[in-house]
């Protein structure tokens, strides 16, 4: 059992590094490629306030995750626990390795899913919650983005600022709101990887949410440092052409949006929010830079890793389970 226990953090850790690696770009991706802020400062603030957010407000989505599966059989549970967890990494991995920008909520949802149908203690209910909130988040970032720019244009447009003062208030509002959205994607996130691991675990540990969210946090923020910059600039450039403006109000939208459903307690995907909220700012300049086969391939993306995730979850769960794996735990 002792090392069942090893493994589960082990992939709950990966799963971590993954997410941290996959998702900073949706925090100071656009500031990076524009190249308004380093990438240096980038993860390195990135990774401060990401761990903030996973302690002070990341405990409210991870009870959804808890509610979602997982059996009264501690050997399921546990090897429900590996299954997702692994399978969530491994497909956020491959994700990453591609340069795509892969939701990790979905891949995680994606993976209990798969060891909950196979061990038939599936909770349908919290299910209908996040897919419900999974197919609001864009539109609701596009809506917040329309929102933020009009009222960031009105600013601008009242301080009547030179082109060099324009430049400099972008670059240091950009540090601030990718601070916030990294805050907001911790507190968010978190979730996913805390989620995966049984309370049972946390109770032999004697850990408070808070404290393994923190631990999550900091794990997290080892993906961002070093292994973040290899998509960093595919979000960027890759949805829609940008400038310093438009880059605040699209990472304002997403970070408002994250933030909301932390609040709520339901971990969302970053990556649904930062495209709807580029999407948002596209369409307020008429929708003609927007390159919708680029959103299009996303969305395929987004369709394809949960499935992927579940059928490998499934794949573990059942090799976990049988007597070979039985007798070798």
């Amino acid at each position: 059992m002792d090392i069942q226990i090893v493994l589960i953090l082990i992939g709950a850790l990966f799963l971590a590094w993954t997410l941290g690696a996959n998702d900073a770009s949706n925090c100071f991706g656009l500031a990076v490629s524009e190249k308004i802020v380093s990438y240096l400062l980038g993860v390195c603030l990135c990774s401060g306030f990401l761990i903030l957010g996973a302690f002070l407000q990341g405990s409210a989505g991870i009870e959804t995750y808890n509610a979602l599966s997982y059996s009264n059989n501690v050997i399921n549970e546990f090897n429900m626990a590996l299954g997702i967890a692994f399978a969530s990494a491994l497909c956020v991995f491959i994700a990453n390795s591609l340069k795509l920008s892969a939701s990790v909520s979905q891949v995680v949802v994606g993976a209990i899913l798969g060891t909950s149908i196979v061990n038939h203690v599936f909770n349908f209910k919290p299910l209908l919650k996040i897919v419900l909130c999974w197919a609001l988040v864009p539109i609701i970032a596009v809506l917040i983005s329309f929102i933020v720019y009009y009222i960031m244009f009105n600013i601008f447009k009242r301080l009547k600022v030179g082109i060099l003062d324009h430049d400099i208030i972008i670059k240091y509002l950009l540090i601030i709101i990718g601070c916030y959205a990294s805050y907001s994607l911790g507190a968010n996130n978190v979730a996913n990887i805390v989620g995966v691991i049984p309370s049972s675990i946390l109770t032999d540990f004697s850990l408070t949410t808070k404290q393994v969210a923190f631990i999550a946090g900091v794990a997290i923020s080892l993906g961002v440092i070093t292994y973040s910059k290899k998509i960093m600039l595919v979000v960027g450039k890759g949805v829609l052409k940008i400038d310093g403006f438009g880059a605040v109000v699209a990472v304002l939208s997403s970070a408002i949006t994250l933030h909301v459903f932390a609040i709520i307690g339901v971990p969302v995907s970053s990556s649904h929010s930062i495209i709807g909220a580029l999407l948002g700012v596209g369409l307020i300049r008429g929708g003609t830079e927007v390159k919708y086969k680029k959103i299009s391939s996303l969305c395929i993306s987004w369709c394809v890793t949960p499935i992927m995730s579940m059928l490998i979850s499934m794949f573990f769960y059942i090799s976990l389970n049988s007597m070979l794996f039985i007798k070798f735990l």
